[in-house]
């Protein structure tokens, strides 16, 4: 059976757009990858309350919102270790800015904190990352 999430997540580049600040995530299908701060909404929330939320949780940081909303819905084939696996993903993005003097390196229940990750180094990347990033948007 196949697994489905659905998340709300936002895209910080650094101020030459060459590096993302990126989670590492400790479980699930992007385990050891990094991956966009963001997660699934709570009870009634709407996406900006959710991607507030889920960038004070792993960011320690509020966002502010400088995009429109991407929609991306995507099937994984395979997880971090190159298993097969069976994953819908479907997702909201944006761009964010950040006061970048305030991030904090948090490790939480499922990253173990935060990095600025080329946009080039794509081993590294969760499909998710990748996928917002091959989208036809222009991120600048």
């Amino acid at each position: 059976m196949r697994d489905e999430h659905f998340g709300v997540y936002g895209l910080v580049f650094n101020s030459d757009k060459t590096k993302l600040l990126l989670v590492k995530k400790t479980r699930g299908p992007y385990t050891d990858l990094y991956d966009l701060p963001g997660g699934t909404p709570e009870h009634e929330e709407s996406n900006i309350q959710t991607l507030e939320r889920e960038f004070i949780e792993e960011l320690g940081v509020k966002p502010t919102i400088v995009s429109d909303w991407l929609k991306l819905d995507f099937i994984a084939s395979k997880n971090s270790k190159g298993e097969a696996i069976d994953f819908h993903h479907k997702a909201v993005v944006c761009r964010c800015v950040i006061d970048q003097s305030k991030i904090k390196n948090i490790v939480a229940e499922d990253i173990s904190g935060a990095a600025w990750v080329s946009i080039n180094d794509h081993k590294l990347l969760s499909d998710l990352v990748r996928e917002a990033l091959n989208s036809n948007i222009n991120w600048a």
